[in-house]
Order: C-alpha cells, then sequence, then structure tokens
C-alpha cells in the first residue's frame, strides 16, 4: 500500500511532508527528507504532521467508500454535484473533528475537492479491492467514527458512508463463500 501511496504521489508530483507524532523536528525525519529531496522529491519536516495525516483522511473518508459503492472514479465523484455534496459534508465533517483535536487544517474543503478533480480518473484503493472481490479497508472509516464517538462528537454523514461500507463489506464477504 505504502508503494501504491508513494506512486500515486510521485504521479501527482506532489511533495512527501515528513513529520514526528511529538512535534519535534527529529533528526530522523530531516535525514529520510533529505534523501527524497537528493532523489528530486519535496520533502519537507513538518512540525504538525497530524494536519497532513488528516488532510489525508478528507479525501479518503468519501472517494474510496463512495468509489466502492458506486464503481466511480474520483473524477467523476466530484464532478457529479450530488455525490461532490457528499463528499464535502463528510469531509466538513471531519475538518470539524480535527479542530475538536486541536488540529486545523492549512487549506479548506473546497480547495481539498478541487485538487481531487486534478486527479481526474483515479481508481481508489477500495474501488479496486471491490472489482478484484477482496474485503474493503473499513479501518479508516471506523476509526474516524470511533474518534467522534470518543469525544462525544457528531458525524453523521461519515457514520451513513460507514454503515454502506461496512453492509458491502459484509455482502462481499457473504458471496465469496458461495
Amino acid at each position: 500500500m505504502f508503494l501504491q501511496v508513494l506512486l500515486f504521489n510521485i504521479y501527482l508530483g506532489r511533495a512527501f511532508p515528513l513529520g514526528e507524532p511529538d512535534r519535534s523536528i527529529s533528526d530522523r525525519a530531516t535525514k529520510v527528507s533529505h534523501i527524497f529531496e537528493q532523489s528530486g522529491f519535496l520533502a519537507p519536516v513538518r512540525s504538525d504532521f497530524r494536519e497532513e495525516i488528516w488532510l489525508k483522511i478528507l479525501g479518503n473518508l468519501c472517494f474510496n467508500p463512495i468509489s466502492a459503492l458506486t464503481g466511480a472514479y474520483v473524477g467523476e465523484i466530484v464532478a457529479f454535484e450530488p455525490s461532490r455534496q457528499l463528499c464535502h459534508d463528510a469531509m466538513t465533517e471531519a475538518e470539524s473533528l480535527a479542530n475538536a483535536l486541536g488540529c486545523f487544517l492549512r487549506i479548506t474543503v473546497e480547495h481539498r475537492l478541487e485538487k481531487a478533480v486534478k486527479v481526474g480518473n483515479h481508481r481508489t484503493s477500495m474501488l479496486q479491492d471491490r472489482e478484484s472481490g477482496k474485503p474493503l479497508e473499513v479501518e479508516l472509516l471506523t476509526s474516524v467514527v470511533e474518534i467522534a464517538n470518543m469525544i462525544g462528537f457528531k458525524v453523521p454523514t461519515i457514520r451513513a458512508l460507514e454503515a454502506c461500507t461496512l453492509l458491502t463489506n459484509k455482502t462481499i464477504s457473504i458471496r465469496s463463500r458461495l
């Protein structure tokens, strides 16, 4: 999975931000950054790496399940107004949850959606799993819902995506045994 994400990020020409959970600028992060940069990539070391994680979560918690449920590619999801709105709602809930945890994102939900437009017709990993009959990786969705539950935070859109994805996973499992 790491290699797939790495290659996808290379394809998009994106940077590879690095950081530590304790918000320090460590020697090991700096060394890895230097190795990436010697190879021609941008790899900034960030003091609040949690923001990078939440920015990744914003896309994955909506694009992955919607693509697995509908068969649509990322570009199709953001081009179709009802599914774009669904993504906007889920991302806004995730951003609010991140804020409640003290993590504030440097880009807006709308900007994140516009970045997805540039991705175009990309098949998400969850769609690829669905098409090959593999179990869906639902851990991200269930983790976000679990975090929200722990602090009493409401995430109805994310919870609905989780429910549909879990049901899809159950259906895949049942049908694979037949």
